[in-house]
């Protein structure tokens, strides 16, 4: 669905406001804006354009308070004006003070159940849905401010309202069935694999039991995000085709509502068997583990300051396994809650992993070892 950034004729204005003439030391600058945050945990971010300062940062939608013109009403204004949408629910305060130099940002805090694509205006180039202790980066100062108040807030064990719902994202229907309504089964990250587990290694002249960084790219995730619809829900990782179909693995499948929203691949699930529901319930096995096909592109760089050897491309979706434990790390398994609150900050909706995928000879994918 959304795509980690999406690029557009226009921009991201600034927390403290647009440029304007006049220099922060001639007058003290009143701006306010505010949070939007999802049933996911994740909150939009936009990203500043050349138009002004800090141009290419990371913030939330905000901006300059008319002359006597009240904090909310101000934020609800720019809020509007930056990307489309209308702010209904409830605001909370959650910081005000001197974000930046001459400025003194007031922010508000909405929840709300759903992510939205915005409109953006030409002060911004686009927009993220992130997790709020996960960022895109670089951050803008002032919202670097205020992310940092609320963590130490939610440390402190002080109040901090996050949101009004907190049922389970589980629900069964009235056969027994599990369905999950939303939980990611993959991550952009940087992973270790052995060299005899990447397709291709003897060709790429790599060493087979050397161990190589592989960079799952979001941008390869979001061209993914289709094949990972409708396909099946694996006890154990195997090859699944139409002509090899491993029923006696088989517990369920995917939904057809995947998406990516930085930085995970997210999708719905149902599963089948009481003993497969049985394994997630207890938590004796609920990681998740995808397999797929991929081309490796052994062209090192560094993502999020981390350094790799190549890039997963063309990446296309086979099966999701369910595992007792995976390789991308616990933020991926099989979601049991809506929302979290501040104490829980590392809880996202799924726990999960991801296995590299090989292909054989004739072209059917193939499980590493």
């Amino acid at each position: 669905m959304n795509a980690p950034l999406a690029l557009a004729p226009s921009s991201a204005i600034p927390m403290g406001g647009r440029r304007s003439s006049k220099k922060a030391a001639d007058a003290k600058i009143v701006a306010a804006g505010i949070l939007i945050v999802a049933s996911n945990q994740t909150a939009l971010f936009l990203k500043r354009s050349k138009e002004g300062d800090h141009s290419g940062e990371w913030c939330i939608p905000g901006g300059k308070c008319e002359d006597k013109e009240p904090l909310d009403v101000c934020a609800i204004r720019e809020t509007r004006e930056e990307t489309g949408w209308v702010a209904e629910g409830d605001l909370t305060k959650i910081y005000s003070g001197e974000t930046i130099p001459g400025v003194t940002f007031t922010t508000f805090r909405t929840d709300i159940q759903n992510q939205f694509i915005p409109t953006l205006d030409s002060e911004h180039t686009g927009y993220a849905w992130a997790p709020l202790h996960d960022p895109p980066e670089p951050v803008h100062p002032g919202l670097r401010a205020v992310l940092d108040n609320m963590n130490l807030r939610a440390s402190d064990n002080m109040p901090l309202r996050i949101a009004k719902d907190k049922k389970s994202v589980r629900s069964f229907d009235p056969d027994g069935r599990l369905h999950v309504a939303v939980t990611n089964i993959s991550k952009a990250c940087v992973n270790p694999y052995y060299g005899h587990e990447i397709p291709g290694y003897e060709i790429l002249g790599l060493e087979p039991n050397k161990i190589y960084k592989l960079l799952r790219d979001p941008e390869e995730l979001q061209k993914a995000v289709d094949s990972y619809n409708g396909v099946p829900l694996l006890l154990q990782h195997q090859a699944a085709t139409a002509d090899d179909h491993p029923s006696d693995l088989v517990i369920g499948a995917t939904g057809t509502d995947a998406e990516f929203v930085y930085p995970y691949l997210r999708n719905s699930l149902v599963i089948w068997p009481e003993h497969a529901v049985e394994l997630i319930e207890s938590g004796e096995q609920k990681e998740l583990s995808c397999g797929y096909r991929y081309t490796p592109d052994m062209t090192p760089g560094t993502f999020k300051g981390e350094p790799y050897d190549g890039v997963m491309r063309d990446i296309v979706g086979n099966h999701v396994a369910l595992v007792k434990e995976g390789r991308a790390g616990s933020d991926v398994a099989v979601g049991d809650r809506a929302l979290i609150v501040p104490e829980d900050v590392a809880w996202v909706l799924l726990e999960h992993a991801i296995k590299s995928m090989r292909h054989r000879s004739d072209g059917k994918v193939q499980r590493s070892a």
